[in-house]
């Protein structure tokens, strides 16, 4: 668990220590936990097991990654802004992007990838992106993955909006 020694502006940085862009040469926190402090991605954050995104802010660069493999799942029950990718790559029933209703935001300008699993979004959540969507079954073995994208009708998904549009958090549960 990562949470506030003093007050809100506790701050976790994670970030490459050199201008490589691939995840062997980059900082990676992968594995089970609470983010509760405000954290700056411009690394690899891997729910390859449970990790939940909560309480503070959370931001990212063009440099940072929100991964979601192996099975894991990606809870977010607080904002996140920022240009960070996001990428889901494995099929199973566990493996999610989950935003927790009405406390749970992405406003993100980084592209999405949904090759497996879920993207969920619940009564009053948002997930909204300026950057592309790239949504696509593959094989794997002898089947073929079934990524999911779910929603309510009081919840937001939204992608690929350019320069056209803003992402803003403004939907709540009946």
């Amino acid at each position: 668990m990562i949470e506030e020694y003093a007050d809100g502006d506790d701050k976790l940085i994670l970030k490459a220590t050199s201008t490589c862009s691939n995840q062997s040469c980059s900082m990676t926190l992968r594995g089970d936990g609470h983010i509760k402090v405000n954290i700056d991605n411009r690394a690899y954050v891997i729910a390859d097991d449970h990790i939940w995104l909560e309480d503070r802010a959370k931001t990212g660069t063009s440099d940072g990654w929100w991964w979601v493999k192996e099975a894991g799942t990606l809870e977010i029950s607080a904002e996140v802004t920022g240009a960070s990718a996001w990428y889901v790559d494995s099929d199973s029933a566990d493996n999610k992007v989950l935003l927790i209703e009405d406390s749970g935001c992405v406003k993100s300008s980084g592209p999405v990838t949904l090759l497996g699993g879920e993207l969920s979004c619940p009564c009053g959540t948002t997930f909204c992106t300026t950057g592309k969507l790239t949504w696509k079954s593959i094989a794997v073995g002898q089947n073929t993955t079934e990524p999911l994208i779910r929603t309510t009708s009081t919840s937001v998904a939204t992608f690929g909006l350019g320069g056209s549009g803003t992402c803003s958090c403004t939907t709540s549960c009946p």
